[in-house]
C-alpha cells in the first residue's frame, strides 16, 4: 500500500496479491477521524471487467496501520461498515512504514 495522509483526508494505491498471482488493485481514499481512517477501496478484481467499491477502514497504532473489518451493508448503492460491527481485533492486514 502506498498512502498519503493529510490532516483530514487520505488517499493512495492499494494492491492485494493472492496465491496463484491473482491481484486486486486500485485506490483508497477517505477521511481521517482522530486515529481512524475511514473511506473506500475502488479496485479492479482479478478476472472481473467492472470496478468494485468496498468500505475500507484503518486504525493508526504507533507506526502501524491496522486494517479493520466489519459487517458490510448497502444503502442507495453505497457499501459501508455497520458502525457497531467494526473491529480491529483480527485484522486482515497490518501495515508498517518502509525504512
Amino acid at each position: 500500500m502506498n498512502l498519503r495522509l493529510g490532516e483530514h483526508t487520505f488517499y493512495g494505491k492499494y494492491r492485494i496479491v493472492y496465491p496463484g498471482n491473482a491481484i486486486d488493485s486500485g485506490e483508497v481514499k477517505g477521511k481521517v477521524f482522530n486515529d481512524t481512517l475511514m473511506g473506500d477501496y475502488r479496485y479492479k478484481q482479478y478476472g472481473w471487467k467492472e470496478n468494485k467499491i468496498r468500505p475500507f477502514i484503518l486504525l493508526q497504532k504507533g507506526d502501524s496501520l491496522i486494517q479493520g473489518t466489519g459487517m458490510e451493508l448497502l444503502y442507495l448503492g453505497v457499501f459501508y461498515f455497520a458502525p457497531e460491527s467494526i473491529s480491529f481485533d483480527s485484522p486482515r492486514f497490518v501495515f508498517y512504514p518502509e525504512n
